[in-house]
């Protein structure tokens, strides 16, 4: 069974990031976070800031490890995102998904996102990402 706990600074250390997401620097995280477990293996680190008034800029950090536990943690966020939505009071929650990753691309569209367009040069060294966004009561 995966759990959602509230993030702790030592989550990070036992993080062992897919390779997509690994880069030169440490992660950094930004507002609120929690955790995805199972058994005692961190499995990703979720997280987001107020945008505005009503919006929630999201983002993840998964572990390598997700693969084995792949059903369970898509149902465990798929159901997780509308219960913060309204406890947080947002209408709208939006990702951004480096162009070219398909993988991500795919989840986020099964995760009910839908893409909004390109954003240029807004990643690191100028790199583009796609802007998805998710809106409450939406059928999903």
């Amino acid at each position: 069974m995966i759990k959602v706990i509230t993030y702790q600074p030592e989550h990070l250390e036992k993080l062992d990031l897919q390779d997509s997401q690994k880069s030169e620097s440490s992660p950094v995280i930004h507002g609120q976070a929690i955790t995805f477990m199972k058994d005692e293996t961190v499995l990703a680190i979720v997280g987001g800031f107020m945008f505005g008034t009503q919006v929630l800029q999201g983002w993840a950090l998964i572990s390598s490890r997700v693969s084995s536990n792949r059903f369970g943690f898509h149902k465990t966020v798929k159901m997780f995102i509308p219960y913060i939505m309204e406890r947080l009071g947002v209408q709208r929650l939006q990702i951004s998904v480096l162009c070219g990753n398909m993988v991500a691309w795919k989840w986020a569209r099964s995760l009910g996102f839908e893409c909004e367009g390109i954003m240029r040069k807004y990643g690191p060294e100028g790199a583009d990402y796609w802007l998805f966004a998710r809106c409450m009561h939406e059928r999903r």
